[in-house]
């Protein structure tokens, strides 16, 4: 069914446009039921410097709720760029029936390439200014792809994009300053590598080791992702002196292609295939690994390998029946490799993203000096279950986690486990969940009470019980010589308050001055809530069980783990502070302050 007439937003963008200079109409607007926009055709006619005059054309398409939504524009089939370019999805063709191709330029925000020297705010309400600040920047981004300066020295580096692609498996690695410096000893080799599929559906391909003559490299993921050499599977890797390219900043399309490449980078990639060819005889559609130094920003030093991955055909079988005149040995195999490795093969590139921890670390992380220790975490109650995360998540990739509990229906309001961990042990449960939450995590979980045998590698001891059981086993415990801090976190009633209690030296705790200095706060926070009753069984005076809510367990573990950052950055953290939720009159939330007696 045909579209009605766009509505006055996008007929008055169109009518904005016409004053360009440069810019023409070629079709009015048109409805793509595919896409469910509008769209119209346009030519732009530049002046530039070496070629003089030249016209492009383009496809502009808007949400038909314009000035609301995506616009995106593409290059025409027709008088259209056909190579793909620096800011500018893969540009390739299309199927029959559509008139663009696929390299839409990258021009919205953050990009600021083509509005270096003034405003780039985007007009996102403006009807007339929406569509007009996207062809004028379109304009801009012509003249600098035509004289090669879409990123000068100083940007941020930009690996070229894969073409589309109907694989959904990602490809996963973890490169990072450190493994460079294997790597820089390697280029123009080739060689094996290892990978693991995880996730719910397999769709990661997470590579765990290199095999590089009798070198070995092996990332240093966490427990999610073993190194599970005897079940791993097989690829083949080639490491590139450069960005593997050409015309402009396009991937190879063809396996033909691919080789002339890198051919030009002095590498043989069916020589090498052919060389490891048997091992990959027994793997359904084997990964090819290509990797090439980049560096962090335009003009600056290589500083990490980037990896691109391409799924190859099935290679023949070690029986299949060689070509007349070839035995079946290894150059008879190769022969048979070759009807399937052919010149105009179309290569299916895979999305490659790279999760090493200097990589995540981009996003803050906790320094170097507390990701490194090794935490034991007793409680893994609804306040120790958001820790580990947290920490986890911020990079504390050894924990040892505690607690002789069962996860019950009552626990799911406020505690990370969900419905499915109903029944099974807290620790072992959570070990998964945090392990599963952020690949380098090493989280063990202990199904026992404390006191049980622990770690002896252990720098932080964080007790979340509240329980005075445990923290009296706490001063009795045969603890390793070597200094390890201590933490208690507790709650006060309907977790209005978090004590806080710290030691430098787990050696020099005892049950009496944490009785002694926690007392007066819970005194307090009793005469704070007049007819507070507490329940009978397991209590603490300073460590009640109430009613409370998930979102105020999240609020004190983020400030348990900044007191625990502060704490190891300090040479004498010992001493208790107590946080408490200030309200309004009207009883609504109005902040976090340190409370006193």
């Amino acid at each position: 069914m045909e579209k009605d007439q766009p509505n006055d937003n996008i007929l008055l963008a169109r009518r904005s446009l016409e004053d360009i200079d440069g810019y023409e109409l070629i079709d009015d607007w048109q409805f793509d039921h595919k896409k469910n926009k509008w769209y119209i055709k346009f030519s732009l006619t530049l002046d530039a410097q070496i070629e003089g005059k030249f016209t492009t054309n383009w496809l502009a398409f808007v949400h038909e709720k314009y000035p609301a939504g995506k616009i995106k524009i593409y290059p025409s089939k027709e008088n259209g760029i056909e190579h793909t370019y620096l800011h500018q999805e893969f540009n390739q063709n299309t199927v029959d029936g559509i008139q663009w191709r696929t390299g839409a330029p990258c021009l919205e925000e953050p990009l600021k390439v083509v509005g270096r020297d003034n405003s780039v705010e985007e007009p996102f309400g403006s009807a007339p200014g929406r569509l007009r600040w996207y062809i004028e920047r379109l304009m801009t981004w012509i003249h600098l792809a035509s004289q090669n300066m879409l990123i000068p020295p100083g940007d941020p580096f930009e690996v070229p994009p894969i073409p589309a692609t109907k694989l959904s498996n990602i490809l996963v690695t973890a490169e990072d300053s450190k493994t460079f410096g294997f790597w820089s000893h390697h280029f123009g080799k080739s060689g094996i590598f290892y990978f693991t599929s995880i996730g719910k559906k397999n769709n990661l391909d997470v590579v765990s080791f290199f095999k590089v003559g009798k070198e070995p490299l092996k990332y240093e993921w966490g427990e999610k992702i073993p190194l599970n050499l005897g079940n791993g599977i097989l690829g083949i890797w080639v490491l590139a002196n450069e960005v593997p390219v050409f015309s402009q900043w396009e991937l190879p399309q063809t396996f033909d292609q691919l080789k002339n490449v890198l051919r030009a980078q002095n590498i043989d990639l069916a020589e090498s295939i052919k060389t490891l060819a048997d091992t990959l005889r027994s793997s359904k559609n084997p990964l090819l690994l290509v990797g090439f130094p980049i560096p962090e920003f335009v003009g600056g030093k290589s500083c990490q390998i980037h990896w691109l991955g391409i799924r190859l055909p099935t290679l023949s079988s070690n029986e299949a029946k060689p070509p007349n005149g070839f035995r079946t040995n290894q150059i008879g195999r190769w022969r048979n490799d070759l009807k399937v490795l052919r010149n105009d093969l179309s290569l299916r590139w895979v999305e490659t993203e790279n999760w090493s921890l200097e990589e995540f670390s981009r996003r803050s992380m906790l320094d170097e000096q507390i990701t490194s220790m090794a935490f034991l975490i007793l409680g893994a109650g609804a306040l120790g279950s958001v820790l580990v995360e947290q920490l986890a998540k911020l990079g504390v990739k050894n924990i040892t986690l505690v607690d002789g509990d069962v996860l019950k229906g009552g626990n799911l309001v406020r505690h990370s486990l969900g419905v499915d961990d109903v029944g099974e042990g807290k620790a072992s449960a959570l070990q998964e969940r945090v392990n599963n939450a952020i690949p380098y995590a090493s989280a063990k979980g202990i199904n026992e009470y404390f006191p049980t045998k622990v770690p002896e590698d252990i720098d932080i001891v964080i007790d979340c019980t509240g329980s005075d059981e445990v923290l009296s086993a706490i001063e009795n415990y045969n603890w390793p010589e070597n200094d390890i801090q201590f933490y208690s976190f507790s709650f006060g009633i309907n977790l209005q308050k978090l004590f806080v209690y710290k030691k430098g030296s787990i050696h020099d705790f005892s049950y009496q001055d944490f009785t002694t200095q926690l007392s007066p706060w819970g005194e307090k926070d009793y005469v704070e809530h007049p007819g507070f009753k507490l329940p009978k069984e397991g209590i603490g005076c300073w460590h009640p069980a109430f009613p409370g809510r998930f979102d105020d367990v999240t609020i004190w573990s983020g400030i348990a783990v900044k007191e625990i950052e502060k704490g190891v950055n300090c040479d004498a953290i010992d001493g208790v502070s107590t946080y408490k939720i200030i309200s309004d009159d009207d009883g609504s939330f109005s902040g976090i302050i340190k409370d006193s007696l």
